[in-house]
């Protein structure tokens, strides 16, 4: 079992705190984030010709006022607009769980050269969204890492 270095990433905007590995590099300024992205950890590479992008990052999105959606209805429409988008989307999991102490949903899938772990969940007005994806053959080496850094996900308040 590898055993990391970890570093306390806090988003106190955002109201969450992560922890990463130090050998990982957070990803994303300002001028880059995509899609409600507030934050990314690189996977090292492994050689100067990867060319690879494995990452965990964390979305944050605001839900319309007054718009009243559960998480499986949430998780449903996820899934359902992952299918429709991604012509290779392959789900293999869906199972419920939590994220920094609220029920959460995790689904595990594969797309176009890429293993995939989402976990989301909704806290107030806002879905949080952890989503791990590296290539097939290297998902399993950093699952473990990536299961600690999801466990240290905590709410500030």
């Amino acid at each position: 079992k590898q055993t990391d270095n970890f570093i306390v990433c806090v988003l106190p905007e955002y109201n969450l705190r992560i922890n990463y590995p130090a050998a990982w590099q957070i990803v994303g300024n300002k001028a880059i984030l995509y899609n409600n992205m507030v934050v990314g950890f690189g996977i090292p590479k492994e050689n100067s010709t990867d060319l690879s992008f494995d990452s965990l990052c964390v979305y944050v999105l605001d839900m319309p006022a007054n718009y009243n959606i559960s998480l499986n209805e949430f998780i449903d429409l996820n899934i359902r607009d992952l299918k429709d988008t991604r012509p290779k989307f392959n789900l293999i999991e869906s199972t419920p769980t939590t994220l920094g102490g609220v029920p959460a949903y995790q689904i595990v899938f594969t797309e176009t050269g890429q293993k995939k772990l989402g976990v989301s969940a909704i806290k107030g007005s806002k879905v949080y969204m952890v989503s791990y994806g590296a290539r097939p053959e290297r998902y399993l080496k950093y699952i473990s890492t990536v299961e600690q850094m999801i466990a240290s996900f905590e709410f500030l308040s």
